[in-house]
């Protein structure tokens, strides 16, 4: 991982603490006994937990709660116990980028231990295993499920004009966070079971601070993602938990990120091609599996944190 490079544009600033961990871990949904430091509650915080190779992402602007992929069955008690210290007590969006159980298999945990307003999925029938049991569960859950096939637009209340840090100093910040969901890419193909290029794209904008969240696109939904948008991001998180395609460095290069997150695992690490990409073209990357849990203070001002937990 590289030092955080300085851009003319925009000053960013990125430092790498760590979470204050307590000894205790949780052992079901519905307590709360140890964790990690909130950081003085910065107006919008993004979060990408450690679930191994899956994805879990939360995004928290003021009260207002999305998530984007729930991650493992298995590590949903994990990611309960983290909202929890966080304060979180329940969702307000939650996005399934695709149908693969690294990015939907804790959903039905979620859908039961906190109300979920909205639940964008992506418009196809997989024939993925778990498929079916997923929509027995979103039926159940009370939630509105929205279908993705065209772009989605919401904004997220950050409920404060000014942040006061611990010190007592006050500045003033922007009201609202914009997101908007972009559809499936690529066509759903039944034989190949290309649910990797069928994933859902999240954009995020605060004021001045930019995210960008690729799901696992692949090599077609990268190349039709090239061809339709232009815009640049701050941080992006790196598609498929950083494999190598062959037109992933055009990607990159387009997205032209201060900072990359990598949600890889043991299982599956970083490719090596990825890593010796950004080690050599001087990009800062972030990776769940060496940096654990992963955490981004934002405060639309031009600068945010990274907190990581390894």
């Amino acid at each position: 991982m590289r030092p955080a490079n300085k851009h003319n544009s925009i000053r960013k600033r990125a430092l790498i603490l760590c979470f204050l961990l307590l000894s205790t871990v949780l052992v079901s949904c519905g307590k709360k006994e140890s964790g990690w430091s909130d950081h003085d509650r910065t107006p919008l915080g993004i979060f990408c937990f450690d679930v191994g190779k899956g994805d879990c992402i939360v995004v928290r602007a003021g009260d207002h709660v999305m998530m984007i992929d729930t991650g493992y069955a298995d590590t949903a008690d994990s990611v309960c116990n983290d909202l929890q210290i966080l304060g979180i007590d329940h969702i307000d969006e939650m996005i399934i980028t695709h149908y693969d159980k690294d990015h939907f298999g804790g959903a039905s945990a979620f859908l039961k231990a906190y109300p979920t307003g909205t639940v964008y999925v992506p418009d196809y029938q997989s024939a993925s295993g778990g498929y079916g049991g997923l929509m027995q569960a979103l039926d159940k859950s009370g939630a509105r499920i929205v279908r993705v096939n065209s772009e989605q637009t919401f904004e997220m209340d950050c409920g404060t004009e000014e942040w006061a840090n611990a010190d007592g100093q006050t500045t003033e910040v922007p009201e609202t966070a914009q997101v908007r969901i972009l559809p499936p890419l690529a066509d759903y193909d039944t034989t190949e079971e290309n649910d990797n290029d069928m994933s859902l794209i999240t954009e995020l904008r605060y004021g001045h601070d930019s995210f960008i969240f690729l799901g696992d696109i692949e090599k077609e939904s990268i190349s039709h993602y090239l061809e339709r948008e232009q815009a640049s991001y701050d941080i992006m998180k790196f598609p498929h938990h950083g494999d190598w395609k062959k037109n992933v460095d055009d990607l990159v290069e387009q997205i032209n990120p201060q900072a990359i997150i990598i949600t890889d695992g043991t299982e599956r690490p970083i490719e090596e091609k990825t890593e010796d990409y950004l080690e050599r073209t001087g990009r800062t990357y972030y990776s769940t599996l060496q940096n654990g849990t992963i955490a981004i203070y934002c405060y639309g001002q031009g600068t945010y944190d990274i907190l990581t937990s390894g």
